[in-house]
């Protein structure tokens, strides 16, 4: 179990890992969670200070599991996008169908859609990345 654990190399050692992390996160943020909220009487403050222990502990496990798993994240995140758009055309070809309803999101327009987002995002990280570098290094920190 041990080596399951501390494989980070194949499919199966990163999810156990997985899972493990989870299984920590979930029992400490209980265990936390309890004891915090019992130092404290007013029900308000007991209340958010759950929240706030929630809160941290989804952070610490979300951090960790991109941590684990940054080698695929960018590949899993294309292909769940691209997934969910091309069954989000196919649901609304199949409910305008039933429906009589015309089709208004044409593959076309997704693809313009996506494409004029990319350039966007081009354009505005570029720009004031390119303005930066022409700068002297004094000056640009001398800002007010």
């Amino acid at each position: 179990m041990w080596d399951l654990i501390t494989d980070n190399n194949s499919m199966e050692g990163k999810l156990v890992t997985t899972a493990v992390i989870v299984a920590i996160a979930i029992v400490v943020g209980t265990l936390v969670g309890r004891v915090w909220s019992r130092r404290i009487d007013d029900r308000y403050r007991k209340y958010y200070a759950r929240k706030i222990v929630h809160y941290v502990v989804v952070a610490v496990t979300l951090i960790g599991l991109g941590i684990l798993w940054r080698p695929f994240a960018g590949q899993l995140g294309l292909v769940l996008g691209l997934m969910a758009a091309g069954i989000a055309v196919g649901l609304q070809d199949l409910i305008g169908s039933l429906a009589g309803w015309p089709i208004l999101l044409v593959p076309e327009a997704i693809v313009g859609a996506m494409l004029f987002a990319a350039a966007v995002g081009v354009f505005f990280g570029f720009y004031p990345a390119l303005k930066a570098s022409r700068l002297d290094p004094i000056v640009a920190l001398r800002w007010e």
